[in-house]
C-alpha cells in the first residue's frame, strides 16, 4: 500500500503520536476463515493510511473540525473490532467524510464521486466494495504534500 511509505514521515495528521498498534486488527478470531484473514488485512491497511494521512488533510481545528482526537481514537477502536464488511464500510466512510478533498489526487476524486452513496455502500458491504474503497483512499490520497503558510498544499511533491 502506499501510506506505507509515508508512515513514518513528518507533518502527519496524528501529530507526534506513535502509528496505532496493529496486533488487535490483525487478530483473527477464526484462523480457517478466509473472510477472516482479508478482513483483518483490511482493518489493518485502513489503519495505516489513516496514520500516514498528512497534516491538514482531515478537519482537525476549528469550527468544522471532525477528526478531534477524542473521535479518532475512538474511530481507530471501531475500527479494530470491525467484524464484518458492514461495519468496516462504516468506518471507511468516516475517514472519507473527514478528509478535506483538497487532499486527494483530481483522478480519485472522479471515482469517488461515481462510488456508490454511503447509503446504498452500508446496505451493500461486502470484502470486495470494502476493499475498493480503501484502495481508492490509498491511491486517492497525497500523502507526500505538506501545507502550505497559507494553509493550501503544495502541488508537488505528493507521490
Amino acid at each position: 500500500i502506499n501510506a506505507v511509505k509515508h508512515l513514518n514521515a513528518p507533518g502527519r495528521a496524528r501529530g507526534d503520536a506513535k502509528p496505532h498498534p496493529l496486533e488487535v486488527a490483525l487478530k483473527v478470531r477464526d484462523p480457517n476463515s478466509s473472510l477472516e484473514k482479508q478482513l483483518a488485512k483490511l482493518r489493518a491497511t485502513l489503519l495505516v493510511i489513516e496514520a500516514a494521512m498528512p497534516e491538514g488533510a482531515v478537519r482537525s481545528e476549528g469550527k468544522k473540525a471532525s477528526w478531534i482526537p477524542s473521535i479518532a481514537a475512538q474511530w481507530r477502536k471501531n475500527v479494530e473490532v470491525a467484524d464484518g464488511p458492514s461495519a468496516l464500510m462504516r468506518c471507511v466512510i468516516c475517514l472519507e467524510c473527514a478528509l478535506d478533498s483538497e487532499w486527494l489526487r483530481e483522478a480519485s476524486l472522479k471515482i469517488i464521486a461515481n462510488n456508490p452513496t454511503h447509503s446504498k455502500a452500508l446496505q451493500a458491504a461486502n470484502l470486495s466494495s470494502v476493499a475498493i474503497r480503501i484502495y481508492l483512499l490509498d491511491r486517492g490520497i497525497k500523502f507526500g504534500a505538506k501545507m502550505g503558510s497559507d494553509q493550501k498544499i503544495f502541488k508537488r511533491g505528493y507521490f
